[in-house]
C-alpha cells in the first residue's frame, strides 16, 4: 500500500497544507481474482501545524532524553540560541576533549523498587499493580495500547509534549 498526499506549498505561511490522504493498494483480492490496483480512503487524525519559529522554540524547550537538563545540556541549547559554535571544527566535535571533557553528573536518590521492573512501589501502589510482581511492568492493566511500565514513563513528563 502507498500513501499518496495531495498537499499545497503555501508560500506566505511558510508551511505546507495537507488537502488529502488516500493510500492506493498495489494488488487486492477481489471475488473475481486480483486486483492490480485500487483506492482506498482512510480517516487520519488532524494535523498540528507549526510556523518553523514556533517549532524551533519548542525544540529548544523539549528535545533531549531526560527530564532535567544539567549543566551541559543548558550550555549547548545555548550556544544554539547564541549561534556559536566554540568547540571542534566548526562545532562538530570529535573527542570529549574538544568540549572540555565530560562533566561530574550528579547523582540523585533511586525510589524504592522492589521486584525491578522499573516502577517505583509507590508509583505501583498508587495505580493498584503489585509492587511485588515484576511482570506487571509489561502488562497492558492500565491503558489498551501501552504497558504499565510505558504508562509510568509517561507520568514523569510534567506537560504534553507537541
Amino acid at each position: 500500500m502507498i500513501r499518496q498526499c495531495n498537499y499545497e506549498y503555501v508560500f506566505k505561511k511558510g508551511r505546507f497544507l495537507v488537502l488529502s490522504v488516500e493510500y492506493i493498494c498495489l494488488c487486492s483480492v477481489t471475488e473475481s481474482g486480483f486486483s492490480r490496483s485500487g483506492r482506498l480512503s482512510f480517516a487520519y487524525e488532524p494535523i498540528t501545524e507549526d510556523t518553523p519559529q514556533e517549532a524551533y522554540r519548542k525544540v529548544l524547550e523539549q528535545a533531549g532524553c531526560s527530564l532535567v537538563r544539567d549543566d551541559y545540556d543548558n550550555e549547548i541549547i545555548s550556544q544554539i540560541k547564541r549561534g556559536v559554535s566554540p568547540y571542534g571544527n566548526n562545532g562538530f566535535i570529535d573527542t570529549p576533549a574538544q568540549a572540555g571533557g565530560w562533566p561530574e553528573l550528579r547523582k540523585g536518590t533511586s525510589l524504592l523498587d522492589s521486584d525491578d521492573d522499573g516502577m517505583p512501589d509507590e508509583w505501583e501502589k498508587k495505580h493498584h499493580l503489585n509492587p511485588q510482581d515484576a511482570s506487571d511492568a509489561s502488562s497492558f492493566t492500565l491503558n489498551r495500547y501501552y504497558t504499565n511500565v510505558e504508562m509510568y514513563m509517561n507520568s514523569l513528563i510534567e506537560g504534553p509534549v507537541d
